[in-house]
């Protein structure tokens, strides 16, 4: 009764307060994107410096982990992650009803109400060990605090995917790792993707050439120039194509041929039909591993190209025994894909 008679006061005051609320929302937006930005901003910062920044190894005197002949810590996490492996179980289904036998003649008898036993797996991901997380050099390694570790060797592992709170851990053999938890999935992707490659060194190179005045390339094909900054002031020169091969090579197969200006470098690759076969089953996961392939050419590329102050410089990549040639890039620019002439781009 009290509601029905003052329905009349309660309705304004109702609207008065929504308008209130709209208006602070309205009135509050522009203050939340920007944050948003920024945010955004700060995270594009994080991970630019975390690719291009020299990898410093950290000072940790914990017992942790005993580390090998020139093993050196370059990560360990400070909360809880978990090491996460597909496990499959299987199940047997049998009938465990009423049973009766009928004599059919003498020493054969004839059962019924028995089935014989059905089998079911089942593959599942399972937390195997939880602990603190460490790269080095040599490894990744996960201690939990009672000691016990998960380990894997870098020579072992085939590529890596990362998601927003995990890493996928593609091996060349045995089981996909996953590692899970609170993680900064694409942080931790780096960090593996660098020290698998013995990327260490700090990419803070020269900035690219300006354009010279007719609109082409600066083109310094003998390496003697500089490299020129934003006031267009000498500041560093340039490598020779000896000193970029003997930089970017690391681990590797790596060709160089000066007088053709090309770099060749060999790596695992998957068969063609193997990549093809791949779409067909995992056809997300084939799409990314392409896609990661020709990102990290596209820089090598680009980077090879600014360390000699030379546009000219071919970037090929074949396989690791250099039978079969999968892109070529030069300045950044894919020139050839195999993918393209084998019609596994339409796939895609």
């Amino acid at each position: 009764m009290f509601a029905y008679d003052y329905w009349i006061y309660w309705v304004p005051i109702a609207v008065i307060f929504g308008i209130g609320y709209v208006a602070s929302r309205y009135h509050s937006a522009p203050e939340r994107r920007q944050a948003q930005q920024q945010a955004e901003n700060q995270r594009e910062q994080e991970i630019k410096q975390l690719k291009n920044d020299s990898l410093v190894p950290e000072n940790d005197s914990s017992n942790d982990l005993i580390l090998k002949n020139n093993e050196k810590i370059y990560f360990k996490s400070n909360i809880t992650a978990n090491w996460v492996e597909p496990r499959t179980h299987t199940r047997s289904i049998q009938y465990h009803g009423l049973t009766s036998s009928v004599r059919i003649m003498k020493g054969m008898y004839w059962r019924a109400g028995s089935i014989k036993p059905f089998r079911e797996k089942e593959t599942s991901l399972e937390t195997i060990l939880s602990g603190n997380l460490i790269l080095t050099n040599k490894r990744l390694v996960m201690v939990a605090d009672n000691g016990t570790t998960r380990q894997s060797t870098y020579g072992t592992i085939a590529n890596i995917i990362p998601y927003s709170d995990a890493v996928g851990i593609m091996k060349n053999s045995g089981k996909t790792v996953y590692l899970t938890g609170n993680i900064d999935g694409e942080k931790i992707a780096i960090y593996l993707t660098r020290l698998i490659s013995g990327d260490l060194d700090s990419h803070q190179v020269a900035p690219k050439n300006k354009l010279s005045q007719d609109n082409s390339p600066a083109d310094h094909s003998d390496h003697s120039g500089f490299v020129f900054d934003d006031d267009n002031n000498p500041s560093q020169k340039y490598l020779t194509p000896q000193e970029v091969f003997d930089r970017v090579k690391g681990n590797q197969p790596m060709r160089l041929d000066e007088d053709h200006q090309i770099f060749d470098v060999g790596m695992p690759f998957p068969k063609i039909d193997d990549i093809k076969a791949e779409l067909q089953s995992n056809h997300s996961y084939a799409v990314s591993s392409i896609k990661n392939w020709e990102s990290d050419l596209k820089e090598s590329s680009e980077d090879i190209c600014r360390y000699l102050g030379n546009n000219r410089y071919e970037l090929r990549a074949f396989n690791e025994n250099f039978q079969t040639l999968y892109f070529t890039f030069r300045n950044g620019k894919m020139e050839y894909s195999a993918l393209n002439d084998n019609g596994i781009t339409k796939l895609m």
